[in-house]
């Protein structure tokens, strides 16, 4: 059985993991989000939505897709956040 000292070490290693993989996620999703709308893009990109036959205006609709979904990740961080300061 792990006594409170263990305890705390696996949250905090816990967090650690959560948070690492959470930023990685934000991170590719930001870039690529980016990416998209350069004039020349970085990477396999350059010719991936004439090659896949999408119009040019799915772009837009991609990016705001990427920015929404970082959104709700980080919003929904926080929202658990402000409920547990607020429920103490």
């Amino acid at each position: 059985m792990l006594n409170d000292d263990d305890l705390d070490d696996k949250m905090k290693k816990d967090k650690v993991i959560y948070w690492t993989a959470t930023g990685i996620v934000c991170s590719v999703m930001v870039f690529s989000a980016i990416n998209f709308n350069l004039k020349n893009p970085l990477g396999p990109m350059k010719g991936a939505f004439t090659h896949l036959g999408f119009p040019n205006y799915f772009k837009i609709e991609l990016t705001v897709a990427k920015i929404l979904g970082v959104s709700a990740l980080l919003i929904s961080i926080s929202g658990k956040n402000l409920n547990k300061r607020g429920s103490h």
